[in-house]
């Protein structure tokens, strides 16, 4: 026993002594060589590694010449603050720096221009870095970032601070961004290849000239207004010379500056990569499919103006207003934004109708930053929320009054509640809006949630206005048909067997009407619906009606119909009659 607490004993203090001994052995050094500050002209003779930072310049008009070798870090993540070649800060800045000809890898900054200008990259293959060229806040200006291949890095071209730079000519495929710009603009953007990349050109300032960028295969290819959530930026920062020799994806970009009363459909421009308007007025844009960008498209300074039946998909946010207002948004389907996008977004942006829309979203469905008085109504808004920034207090309208409703929220389909109608929901009967309102916030409520998705069908085209039948229904609806003639819509609804559907269906009075709502005839495969209510406005016939589930034929028939011919052409038609009897009259009595 006594052995036994002895060898125990010694056994404590070995472990003692080699916990203590640990304490000062100096950790394992990385391998590498320290920095090596550049005076001169330095010409690299042999590959290389370094512990820290490679090469640091301080001294003006020095050539950096790798000369074909590769430098080579100690690892290219964040916090090792490692930069394979540097200009440090000064008071006076460095001026006329060449760096060329050869490999960085595995560094946190392949080159670090912290206050330098008249300075040039050229001829550089950058990989594994967390950013290939890095120039920071500081001022710098004039530096030329040509002909370098920037590959497999995290990000590839930042450039926080200076202006009148000219990044041209290389050829660019990293994980995050490719091409970020901050700063005070001014800067040239020409003949790069951009690709692979969450994002590809990331503009953060105004006034850069844009050229011949082919833009492929990016998350997100461009994006011209980094700093859409913060309220109160100039107009200057939206200014860009960006033109058509800009592609995404093989098609034209398309940035309109100070126009006003243009058309920009699928007919005048079959294919576009990008669409934004600044400081424009009296623009509609419609029938465009626009996907992969930071913004599906971008509206900033911009009135008066007309979205509609464009289908965005696949940018961070679908549609983006900045300080723009009086804008019609209406039809148009955004579709898989990013988790942390959003379907529409309004930021200093106010009297704005937006109406009808599909938002199946990931992140937000509708985002409104200090944006007042805009009326949101008759929306889809499937799997994602409607957010208002309560810093501003924004106040707008989300329903178009009664019985016209507001809109579809599909996170709500299982507190909805519809057994009673009227203005303050406290009628008898259903009418297909809940109950319930939903509230936004304080400021902002939905006072009649839509009881499901609301669907708009055309009927026609008349006097050259298009006129669409809404439903909204927990059926699925198909083989719609509008019949002047018979004074007729009709459609097939489909369901769960033993369930029972509801159908309201909203029909212009311009279309079709009655000279009192218990003349509507509503038929369900021929039989009168379960439950039938009729609704009037000014301008709209609403009719809710019920029914059990299965394959079935609801027509709905009215007492009068829009006119065959618009108006226009009536006062000819019967001149042209008129004349035609006059000439037939004069052929029979001459003979």
């Amino acid at each position: 026993m006594m052995k036994k607490i002895v060898l125990l004993a010694f056994v404590l203090v070995l472990l003692s002594l080699t916990i203590f001994e640990a304490q000062f052995v100096e950790p394992l050094k990385a391998t590498g060589e320290p920095p090596i500050e550049v005076w001169t002209d330095y010409t690299l003779d042999r590959d290389i590694s370094f512990s820290g930072d490679g090469f640091i310049i301080k001294a003006d008009n020095v050539v950096l010449n790798l000369n074909g070798h590769t430098i080579n870090g100690s690892g290219g993540t964040y916090g090792t603050n490692t930069a394979g070649v540097i200009i440090p800060f000064s008071w006076d800045g460095i001026y006329a720096v060449t760096i060329k000809n050869g490999v960085i890898k595995n560094f946190e900054y392949g080159v670090k221009l912290e206050q330098c200008s008249e300075c040039a990259i050229t001829n550089i293959t950058f990989t594994q870095n967390l950013y290939g060229v890095h120039q920071t806040w500081t001022f710098s200006s004039g530096n030329v970032i040509r002909n370098n291949t920037i590959l497999n890095n995290t990000n590839g071209i930042e450039l926080l601070g200076g202006d009148n730079n000219t990044i041209s000519e290389n050829i660019m495929a990293n994980e995050v961004d490719n091409i970020l710009i901050g700063g005070t603009g001014n800067n040239i953007v020409s003949d790069n290849i951009v690709t692979d990349g969450y994002g590809g050109i990331n503009l953060g300032s105004g006034h850069n000239t844009l050229r011949n960028n082919f833009l492929a295969n990016n998350r997100h290819n461009i994006a011209s207004c980094t700093y859409w959530s913060w309220t109160g930026n100039p107009l200057h920062l939206f200014i860009q010379d960006i033109d058509t020799s800009n592609t995404v994806d093989g098609k034209p970009i398309y940035y309109l500056v100070n126009e006003s009363n243009v058309v920009i459909d699928s007919f005048a421009f079959p294919e576009v990569g990008y669409l934004g308007l600044v400081n424009c007025k009296n623009i509609t844009a419609r029938n465009l499919n626009l996907a992969e960008n930071f913004e599906g498209i971008l509206l900033a300074y911009t009135n008066d103006s007309v979205l509609e039946n464009l289908h965005l998909r696949n940018n961070l946010n679908g549609i983006l207003l900045y300080n723009s207002s009086r804008n019609i948004i209406t039809m148009n389907v955004v579709e898989r934004t990013d988790y942390s996008g959003n379907g529409i977004v309004l930021t200093d942006s106010n009297f704005n109708t937006i109406s009808g829309n599909m938002m199946l979203t990931l992140g937000t469905g509708v985002r409104i930053i200090n944006s007042n008085n805009n009326t949101l109504y008759h929306n889809n808004i499937f799997g994602s929320l409607a957010w208002v920034d309560p810093y501003y207090e924004a106040t707008n309208e989300w329903d178009n009054g009664y019985p016209s409703g507001g809109n579809y929220w599909s996170d709500r389909v299982y507190v909805n509640v519809d057994l009673h109608s009227g203005p303050n929901q406290d009628e008898t009967g259903s009418d297909g809006i809940s109950d319930i309102a939903y509230s936004i916030n304080a400021n902002n409520t939905d006072r009649f949630p839509l009881m499901g998705p609301i669907g708009f069908f055309n009927a026609c085209i008349w006097d050259e206005t298009t006129y669409y039948v809404h439903k909204v229904s927990n059926s699925t609806v198909s083989d719609f048909y509008f019949s002047r003639d018979d004074k007729l819509v009709s459609f097939n609804v489909n369901g769960t067997v033993d369930t029972v559907g509801f159908c309201r269906v909203t029909i212009p009075r311009e279309l079709m009407w009655c000279d009192a709502p218990e003349e509507w005839n509503v038929t369900v495969n021929g039989n009168p619906p379960t439950h039938l209510k009729a609704m009037e406005d000014a301008d709209y016939t609403y009719l809710y009606f019920t029914y059990n589930h299965s394959i079935q034929e609801v027509q709905i028939k009215g007492v009068h119909v829009i006119p065959e011919f618009p108006s226009f052409l009536i006062l000819p038609l019967f001149m042209i009659t008129t004349l035609l009897a006059v000439i037939i009259y004069r052929r029979k009595h001459s003979m």
